[in-house]
C-alpha cells in the first residue's frame, strides 16, 4: 500500500501521545491534558505496509524505507550534547531506517555537516565538536543560523535528503520572522523537522520560528528546560512517520473533532500513536523572592543595603497566578515597596501595588510602573520597607544668576557663567529633593566635577551613612550617580537659537547725556507694545560706572523716574566716546533672566562711539549671532565722542536702521514705532547710490501690509535729497523723520513683486543706503547685508 503524508495546515500546538483502536474511517476527539512541561507520551508501535513511490516536483524517494537520512542538529550554545545524544542512542532510536546519520553544530562563524552511515562513526564526531563558546556569536541580538544549516543540509552530495528525518536542539532564536521559504525546501523533501527548544535561550528576536518550521512540516517542536529527559520523549523510536497530521486552535476547556483518520490503501493496525503539542512557549519560571528579616542579607551587595538594612523590613503580600502573573502589595499603610533587580539594585514603588507577568520566552518579569512604562526584572526580589526618618546633613544649593558668582571657584564656572542660569522646579524636605528644568539643562556641581542632564525630572536622596546624594532619573528611578555637594541650577546653553515667529525682548536703551524730558517722551511711544514681546528691559548707558539692566514683565510697571538720567554722573568730556558698545557686550555676554535671541533694542544717541571698523565688525558678529537688532536715533547735536557714523555701520552690518535727528523729535520718530511694534523685519538691503537715477532692487516676496523704510544718509541734517522725486516703484516716501523715511504696500501678492528706488540728488557724492522692509507673518531670520 502506498502513503501520502500531508502537510497539516498551521496551528498553536507542549506534546502528548495516546494508544487509539482505529477501523477503516474514524471520527477523532480529543480533551488536552496538560504536563510538567510540554511533553508527555506513551509509546505504541503499528508497521505500516508501503507499496507505491510518490513524488513531488522534482524530488522523488520512497518512505519509509532505509535510504533516507538521519540529521542532528545542535547549537553552539548547548552546555553539552554528549548526554543528550548517549540517552537518544541509548534507547530505541530507529536508526535501521536510516542509510546515513548527518551532524552539525550550528550557531557558529563557519560550520560543517559530516555524514556517515555508522551510528557510532557519528558518536565519535559529536564528540570531537562539543559546544565552545569561544567559536559562539557573542552577542544575544545575533540571531541563530540554524536556517543556513538546514539550507546546506538540502544542498548536499553526499547523503539523500527526500524524506530525511531532522532533530533540532536549538538553544538561540533565529531572528527570521518569514520561514515560508525554509518551509517550502522541506516540504519538497517530504522531510520531518523536530525541534526541541531550550526555555532559556540565549538569544535572537523570533521565539516561534522553529515552532512553526516544526508545525508546518508534520513535525513535533516542544520548549524544555530538561532536554536530556525530554528527547527521549520525542517520535524518534519505532516507526517514525506519521500517517495522521492536522494543527488545530485552542482556547478555553472543551472538545474539538478533528479531521477523519483515514487510512485507505494501508494496513490497518490495533494501535496507533498520537502526539500532540500543547503550546508555543516554555512554561513559566521568572524567578522571585520575597524578602524579610531573616533573608534580607540576599541583596547584601546592593548600594542600597545600608539604607534599608538600617530600616525595618517586612515580608510583603505576593499573589502567583498559574506562575505567570504576580501581584505584589505591602499591607502595613506608610511602607515602602522595593522591587529589586538582577542587579540588586532597586524600584521604590512607594505604596503602589506592583503588577505584572512573566514572558516565558525570555522568563523575565514584565512589571508595571507608576509613570505606566513596563520595566524588565530578570529576577525579583521584593521587600516592604518602613523607613525612620533620618538627620540629613547633605549639602544642597540651588543656583541662579544672582548667586553663581559663589561657585566662581569651581572649575566649570567658567563654561557656564555666560549663560543664563535659573533655579531649578522641584522642593527640598531636607533628605531628598526634586530638580527640574523647562526649556533648558540641569547642571549639577559637585566639590570638583559637573554633570549636565536634561530637562526631565530628577531627584537626589540624601544617604545620611555615606553623607552623600545618590542622584536618580524619576522617570523609572533610574540611578545615574553619586555627589557630595548638590549645586544645582537650570542653564540655558542653547542662546543662539530661536525664531522670528517667538516674542522677543524689547530694550529701551539712551544716553545718560540726554534730556530728561525727551526720554520721557520717547518712552510713551511704547507704552502700548506689551503684547508684542515677552519681557522688557531698559538701560542708560554713557555714565562712569556700568548700568544694570532693568527688567520688566509688563511695560505698564515701569515709572518715569526709574529711567531718568542723572546729569552728575555724565562724562566729564567731549572727546569721551559713547560707551554704547560696552552696553550692548554686556547683553551679550552676562546672564540676565531675559531671552536675548532676536532682541529689538530701541537706542536713543547723544554721544558718538568712538570705535573704529575692526571693533564694529567684532559687535556686528556678537550681535548677529543673537539676531538682535538695533533702531537708532543720533542727535545731530553730539555731547562728544568722534566716529559719527559708528552706529549707521553698525546697523548696516546687522539690518538693523539708524537715523540723524534733532533731539526735540526723538519722541516723534513714528517709523521706529511701526518697526517696533506690528512687523518683524522681512526684507534688508544695503545699497549704494549718487547723482540722479532708478535702481532695482532685490524682489519683494509676498506679504501684507508691508512697511518699507530706508535711512538715507549716515550723517545728519538731512541734506541733498529731493523726497517728492524719491520713491520705492510707485509709492512715494509718505512719512519723514530726520534722516529716515518710509512709505507702505498695502498688499503684495505675487511671490516675487520687482522693486526699484527712483531718486533725486543734489550732489554726486555716494551714500549707502539701508533698505528695510517689516510684515506680519516672518518665519525666517532674513540674511545679512555686508
Amino acid at each position: 500500500m502506498a502513503t501520502t503524508s500531508k502537510i497539516a495546515s498551521e496551528s498553536t500546538p507542549a506534546y502528548t501521545a495516546t494508544k487509539l483502536l482505529t477501523t477503516t474511517t474514524t471520527q477523532t476527539a480529543t480533551t488536552v491534558t496538560s504536563s510538567s512541561t510540554s511533553i508527555k507520551t506513551t509509546y505504541t508501535t503499528t508497521q505500516l505496509q508501503i507499496t507505491t513511490p510518490y513524488t513531488t516536483d522534482d524530488t522523488y524517494c520512497i518512505a519509509p524505507t532505509n535510504f533516507s537520512t538521519f540529521l542532528f542538529a545542535y547549537s553552539n550554545d548547548l552546555d553539552s550534547v554528549s548526554d543528550l545524544w548517549f540517552r537518544f542512542t541509548f534507547d530505541t532510536f530507529s536508526y535501521s531506517y536510516f542509510s546515513s546519520f548527518g551532524t552539525v553544530r550550528f550557531d557558529t562563524e563557519s560550520m560543517d555537516i559530516e555524514f556517515h552511515s555508522d551510528i557510532n562513526d557519528v558518536t565519535t564526531t559529536i564528540n570531537k565538536n562539543y559546544p565552545n563558546p569561544n567559536l559562539g556569536f557573542q552577542n544575544s541580538s545575533i540571531g541563530s543560523n540554524i536556517f543556513d544549516a538546514l539550507e546546506k543540509f538540502f544542498s548536499n552530495t553526499e547523503a539523500p535528503v527526500c524524506g530525511s528525518i531532522i532533530l533540532i536542539l536549538l538553544k538561540r532564536y533565529p531572528n527570521e520572522a518569514d520561514v515560508s521559504q525554509i518551509v517550502s525546501l522541506i516540504r519538497s523533501h517530504h522531510a520531518i523537522v523536530h525541534v526541541m527548544t531550550s526555555a532559556t535561550p540565549s538569544g535572537g528576536s523570533q521565539p516561534t520560528a522553529m515552532y512553526s518550521v516544526a508545525s508546518k512540516t508534520n513535525g513535533i517542536a516542544a520548549f524544555e528546560y530538561d532536554m536530556s529527559n525530554a528527547i527521549k520523549l520525542f517520535p524518534l523510536y519505532g516507526i517514525l512517520y506519521p500517517v495522521y497530521a492536522t494543527n488545530i486552535q485552542v482556547f478555553g476547556s472543551g472538545t474539538q473533532t478533528l479531521p477523519d483518520f483515514f487510512l485507505a490503501n494501508q494496513s490497518v493496525s490495533d494501535q496507533y500513536w498520537i502526539a500532540i503539542t500543547f503550546q508555543d512557549h516554555a512554561k513559566c519560571q521568572c524567578s522571585w523572592m520575597s524578602l524579610n528579616e531573616h533573608n534580607i542579607d540576599s541583596i547584601a551587595d546592593s548600594p542600597f543595603f545600608a539604607n534599608i538594612s538600617q530600616n525595618l523590613v517586612y515580608e510583603p503580600k505576593v499573589e502567583i497566578i498559574e506562575d505567570c502573573t504576580i501581584s505584589i502589595l505591602c499591607e502595613k499603610e506608610g511602607q515602602h515597596l522595593m522591587v529589586f533587580d538582577s542587579d540588586n539594585l532597586p524600584t521604590d514603588f512607594e505604596f503602589y501595588t506592583v503588577d505584572g507577568f512573566c514572558d516565558p520566552y525570555r522568563q523575565e518579569w514584565n512589571i508595571g510602573l507608576p509613570d505606566g512604562t513596563i520595566k524588565k526584572f530578570g529576577k525579583l526580589k521584593a521587600v516592604c520597607v518602613e523607613f525612620k526618618k533620618p538627620e540629613c546633613q547633605c549639602p544642597v544649593l540651588r543656583l541662579n544668576y544672582t548667586n553663581l558668582d559663589l561657585m566662581s571657584n569651581h572649575p566649570f564656572y567658567s563654561n557656564i557663567s555666560k549663560y543664563f542660569v535659573s533655579t531649578p522646579s522641584g522642593i527640598n524636605d531636607g533628605c531628598e529633593v526634586t530638580m527640574r528644568c523647562t526649556g533648558s539643562n540641569l547642571v549639577i556641581m559637585d566639590t570638583d566635577s559637573d554633570r549636565i542632564l536634561d530637562n526631565n525630572w530628577y531627584n537626589a536622596v540624601c544617604d545620611p551613612y555615606q553623607n552623600q546624594w545618590n542622584l536618580n532619573k524619576e522617570s523609572g528611578n533610574m540611578p545615574i550617580g553619586t555627589a557630595k555637594e548638590l549645586n544645582i541650577g537650570c542653564v540655558e546653553f542653547k542662546e543662539y537659537e530661536c525664531s522670528p515667529t517667538e516674542l522677543p525682548t524689547l530694550v529701551f536703551a539712551f544716553s545718560n547725556d540726554i534730556e530728561e524730558e525727551i526720554v520721557i517722551n520717547a518712552k510713551r511711544q511704547i507704552d502700548s507694545v506689551n503684547k508684542f514681546y515677552s519681557k522688557f528691559a531698559t538701560v542708560k548707558f554713557d555714565m562712569e560706572e556700568e548700568q544694570p539692566f532693568h527688567i520688566y514683565r509688563d511695560l505698564s510697571t515701569l515709572k518715569n523716574d526709574e529711567i531718568l538720567p542723572d546729569p552728575s554722573k555724565r562724562f566729564g568730556t567731549s572727546s569721551t566716546g559713547s560707551d554704547v558698545f560696552r552696553m550692548l557686550r554686556n547683553f551679550v555676554n552676562i546672564p540676565t533672566p531675559i531671552p536675548k535671541c532676536g532682541s529689538k533694542f530701541y537706542i536713543l544717541m547723544k554721544r558718538y562711539p568712538n570705535e573704529e571698523a575692526d571693533e564694529i565688525k567684532k559687535m556686528a558678529e556678537e550681535l548677529r549671532k543673537f539676531h538682535i537688532n538695533l533702531f537708532v536715533v543720533v542727535s545731530n547735536a553730539p555731547s562728544g565722542g568722534l566716529n559719527s557714523r559708528a552706529m549707521y555701520d553698525l546697523t548696516l552690518q546687522t539690518n538693523g536702521l539708524c537715523s540723524y535727528d534733532n533731539d526735540e523729535n526723538f519722541g516723534k520718530v513714528y517709523f521706529i514705532v511701526l518697526a517696533l511694534i506690528l512687523r518683524p523685519l522681512n526684507y534688508a538691503v544695503n545699497r549704494e547710490v549718487y547723482g540722479n537715477r532708478v535702481v532695482d532692487l532685490p524682489a519683494l516676496t509676498r506679504s501684507e501690509d508691508l512697511i518699507l523704510c530706508t535711512s538715507l544718509q549716515d550723517h545728519g541734517p538731512l541734506n541733498y535729497w529731493e523726497l517728492d522725486n524719491t520713491r520705492f516703484n510707485e509709492s512715494k516716501l509718505s512719512i519723514v523723520y530726520g534722516t529716515a523715511a518710509c512709505t507702505s504696500f498695502s498688499n503684495v501678492k505675487e511671490e516675487n513683486m520687482t522693486l526699484t528706488l527712483t531718486y533725486k540728488r543734489a550732489d554726486d557724492s555716494k551714500q549707502i543706503l539701508q533698505i528695510r522692509g517689516y510684515a506680519e507673518n516672518v518665519a525666517q531670520w532674513i540674511p545679512y547685508q555686508d
